[in-house]
């Protein structure tokens, strides 16, 4: 597994983002969705 530096966790929280707000009904991960 490589480091994640702090802007590659903001990308991947960008992501995430997005994919929770294209797939409303993705119950994966629901706390990802809370946190943003």
């Amino acid at each position: 597994m490589a480091e994640l530096t702090c802007d590659d966790i903001l990308v991947i929280r960008r992501m995430f983002h997005a994919l929770s707000s294209q797939w409303p009904m993705s119950s994966w991960q629901p706390r990802l969705t809370e946190e943003a």
